[in-house]
């Protein structure tokens, strides 16, 4: 029964792309992307391709945090230097911080997307090293606490790799004139004004309506209406 779901959803979100692709075909974009954007959050799926689509609708409007915002779900999903190329240009054309650092965004996406083969690999060679030169040891009738001490450091290793992988989250400022907060209250400290839409921020942690986030070193809050956090 559950399959039987499953497959009628699916025809349902290929039904409704197609038509989503027919209208922008047509140019009709602002009811290609009402389509897509259907898609998108009631299916919750999408097609590089669809999300593209829908940053290029976006960014014709002048909406760049939207446009950014797509761009860089597609990048965390199937990270391409191309692609973080063309996000970074997009950024600095209308001078949005939060950018500059394309070495870590892309090698992060790469990590997760092949976060299992990573982490496993890491601690299957640490394992198997581990193994292979304790028998060694043991045959010899040696102890040797050195080679211990790197395998603790390797299983830390990957615990850490694991986190740096699976617990950072970013995020796109979606308004002007977001006020950035010293605390998570509306009666705290105005630390800055963004001038733009679209500032790329990390994501520390969530307090209530508030997001605790990074931005060039700097730690600020802001009211969750005011984000577009990456899924």
């Amino acid at each position: 029964m559950f399959i039987c779901f499953l497959g009628i959803q699916n025809a349902h979100a290929n039904q409704g792309l197609a038509k989503a692709d027919s209208l922008f075909s047509e140019r009709k974009y602002t009811e290609a992307f009402e389509a897509y954007e259907d898609i998108f959050i009631r299916e919750q799926t999408y097609t590089p391709q669809m999300l593209l689509k829908m940053s290029f609708i976006k960014e014709g409007l002048g909406n760049y945090s939207k446009a950014l915002y797509y761009l860089s779900i597609l990048q965390q999903k199937q990270p391409s230097p191309n692609l973080q190329e063309k996000i970074n240009t997009l950024a600095n054309k209308q001078n949005l911080r939060g950018y500059g650092n394309q070495e870590e965004q892309f090698v992060r996406s790469f990590l997760t997307k092949h976060n299992s083969i990573v982490t496993y690999g890491l601690f299957g060679s640490t394992a198997l090293s581990f193994f292979i030169f304790s028998l060694i040891l043991l045959l010899k009738n040696k102890t040797n606490y050195v080679f211990l001490v790197v395998f603790v450091l390797g299983m830390g290793l990957s615990y850490a790799l694991n986190l740096f992988i699976t617990e950072t989250k970013f995020g796109i400022i979606n308004n002007s004139n977001t006020y950035c907060m010293s605390a998570p209250s509306s009666a705290s400290t105005v630390i800055s004004l963004t001038d733009n839409a679209g500032d790329f921020v990390k994501i520390i942690d969530k307090v209530d309506v508030w997001y605790k986030v990074e931005q060039e070193g700097i730690l600020f809050f802001v009211h969750q209406n005011n984000i577009l956090a990456l899924p």
